[in-house]
């Protein structure tokens, strides 16, 4: 088994899973190789039993491709070539109709010439889709400019006279514009996939409508660390919680106008570009900023309420599942992915995202501590009537390697 990762190790949300990936495969005695963009693996992932590595030490995409001349621009404009011939050696090493590429990154560092080698040869071809970047050129489907979800179908005329990223990262869209169009047009390289698999029911029905129905969509749900395995006491806290990076699309400037308009306590748990003005908007907000996972979990624990206030999609908000599993409701935005878990009225609350009076409806409807309660006991007993753990994952997993090596 191949492992594609665009990290040396688990530095992030995809990434995480691509390192879990690995682990249930080596304890289940199957050789796994982790293809990595770093120049070295993660020793505690590199020395596990089974597991072998190529680091490729690699530079992101766009720097590859702006600082390498105008013939070279034109030459790679379509394809990142030198990252075909890469991938090339690389992969042919260890073709075998017998071998699954699982990629779990592949548009900021390997880009989509490494789907285009491995469709090539006899090996199956999975991707994990922790993002929307198999069609959509900026990977969000939401326009920056704009702060909201973008409607245009990806790669159509409308997507490609549309500047969506924000400033001189449209120079990126361009790029990736050309390069996922040439993808799909050329090489049909999502038709080649064997499997194409969503993180959530919610982002594989965006999918489908994106990409059509000759790509072979499946669903494998990410494993989830929970904040707590036994149902805590939210009705009991006072404190409101927001967790994730401070920019426009996470959106924490709306919870913060929401809670200080209320007089409501907030803490954010997260840092980023819009920290100013989060913290002008809400003078009495607490800013923890980036803490290690057990803080994170501890703050959650301790939370009434958890706010998800994105204004993109997102695909399968982990965090919104982590502290369901400890009973604590969430309020989420009624276009999201995190509808998938989240039931309006059940666990929590749906609101319109971006609008300060629905989230603060929301807000003072869980102001009601018998209303929080119902809540809380409803988010515990449906996350761990089906949990997402580790165990969950691998057998999934297997199950899916497993069919794809039968067709």
């Amino acid at each position: 088994m191949l492992v594609a990762v665009e990290s040396g190790g688990p530095t992030g949300g995809a990434e995480r899973v691509a390192f879990d990936t690995v682990r249930v495969l080596s304890e289940a005695g199957i050789p796994v190789v982790i293809i990595s963009s770093a120049s070295k693996v993660d020793e505690a992932f590199a020395s596990l039993p089974n597991v072998t590595t190529e680091a490729l030490d690699l530079e992101i995409q766009h720097n590859r491709f702006f600082h390498g001349g105008k013939k070279h621009m034109l030459l790679n404009l379509m394809e990142d070539r030198a990252m075909k011939e890469r991938f090339e050696q690389v992969l042919g090493k260890y073709d075998s109709p017998n071998t699954i590429y699982h990629a779990h990154g592949f548009h900021n560092f390997f880009t989509q010439a490494s789907l285009h080698v491995a469709t090539s040869l006899a090996m199956k071809t999975l991707v994990t889709a922790h993002d929307f970047g198999i069609a959509c050129p900026n990977a969000m489907q939401f326009n920056y400019e704009t702060s909201e979800i973008c409607p245009i179908l990806p790669l159509s005329i409308a997507c490609a006279r549309t500047a969506c990223m924000g400033g001189p990262a449209n120079r990126l869209k361009q790029l990736r514009f050309a390069r996922n169009w040439a993808s799909h047009k050329l090489h049909h390289v999502p038709q080649k996939l064997d499997r194409l698999l969503a993180v959530s029911e919610y982002e594989k029905s965006i999918l489908a409508k994106q990409l059509g129905p000759k790509v072979r969509l499946g669903l494998l749900n990410n494993p989830v660390d929970p904040a707590s395995d036994s149902r805590q006491n939210p009705a009991a806290s006072k404190n409101h919680i927001w967790i994730g990076r401070m920019t426009d699309e996470k959106d924490g400037l709306t919870p913060a106008q929401a809670c200080a308009d209320l007089n409501l306590p907030i803490t954010f748990v997260g840092d980023g570009p819009n920290r100013h003005e989060i913290e002008s908007a809400n003078p009495k907000a607490v800013i923890a900023g980036w803490q290690e996972p057990e803080q994170v979990k501890d703050f959650q624990r301790k939370a009434r309420v958890m706010i998800l206030a994105s204004r993109c999609y997102e695909t399968a908000s982990l965090v919104v599942l982590e502290c369901l599993a400890a009973g604590i409701p969430c309020i989420v935005p009624e276009v999201s992915a995190a509808t998938s878990w989240v039931e309006d009225g059940f666990n929590g609350l749906y609101f319109k995202a971006g609008d300060k009076d629905s989230l603060k409806a929301a807000l003072t409807k869980l102001q009601d501590d018998d209303l929080v309660e119902t809540m809380s006991q409803h988010a515990f007993d449906r996350y761990w009537s089906a949990p997402f753990t580790i165990g969950r994952y691998r057998n999934e997993l297997l199950q899916i390697y497993s069919e794809a090596l039968s067709q």
